[in-house]
């Protein structure tokens, strides 16, 4: 997955995968124990996702979610979640 922030108050995303009920499929992506990544503000990342060869059909959508630092939290920042559907051959 190739990913690009163009979020100046966010730098940390969660990565989701589900099938097309958006039930959570389960992976990992690369260099790390958890679903979550850096991505710094107008910087490009590519994300390699790795999900179980039985569970590969299943497969409908990608998602990312935006986290927000507790420092930074106010009434006026928004949390967003965004979905790609992924085409299965």
């Amino acid at each position: 997955m190739k990913f690009f922030n163009n979020r100046k108050d966010v730098e940390y995303y969660q990565v989701q995968v589900t099938d097309g009920q958006f039930n959570p499929i389960k992976f990992a992506i690369q260099g790390g124990n958890n679903d979550v990544f850096h991505v710094r503000h107008k910087q490009y990342k590519t994300i390699d996702i790795y999900i179980p060869s039985h569970e590969v059909t299943r497969v409908v959508y990608i998602c990312t979610r935006s986290m927000i630092l507790k420092k930074f939290e106010t009434a006026s920042l928004v949390s967003s979640r965004v979905c790609s559907k992924v085409v299965n051959e």
